[in-house]
C-alpha cells in the first residue's frame, strides 16, 4: 500500500482523534499492537505484583483479567470510525473468553 499525504484540515480544529484515526488507517497494525502490548503488560504487572505479594502467582488469573480490560477498550474504540475493525474485536472477545475458561476450569491448588 502507497503512502499517502494527509489531508490539508487535518489539525485545523479537527481535534487530537483525527490523528489518531488518520495514522492508523496508514498503519493497520497499530492499534492491535498497542492492544495487545496493553494486554501483555497487565498481564504480567499483575502476575508479578501477585507473585512477590504471596509467594505464588495465577497467570489464569490475570490473563482474564486483562483480557476483559482490553476487550472493553476495543469496544471503546471501536466507536470511533476507521479505528478499529470488527475482526480486531472478535478476536479480543475469542482471546477472553478462552482465557476466562482456563481460569474456572484450572485448578485452585495455588
Amino acid at each position: 500500500m502507497a503512502y499517502t499525504l494527509p489531508p490539508t484540515n487535518l489539525t485545523n480544529a479537527s481535534g487530537f482523534d483525527s490523528i489518531i484515526i488518520y495514522t492508523s488507517q496508514q498503519v493497520p497494525i497499530l492499534i492491535p499492537m498497542i492492544l495487545l502490548f496493553i494486554y501483555v503488560t497487565i498481564m504480567g504487572v499483575g502476575y508479578f505484583s501477585m507473585e512477590r505479594r504471596k509467594g505464588y502467582g495465577n497467570i489464569s488469573l490475570w490473563s482474564a483479567i486483562a483480557g476483559l480490560i482490553t476487550t472493553t477498550g476495543s469496544f471503546i474504540l471501536y466507536l470511533y470510525e476507521g479505528l478499529v475493525n470488527l475482526e480486531v474485536i472478535i478476536i479480543c472477545m475469542l482471546i477472553t473468553f478462552l482465557s476466562a475458561m482456563f481460569f474456572i476450569f484450572s485448578s485452585k491448588d495455588e
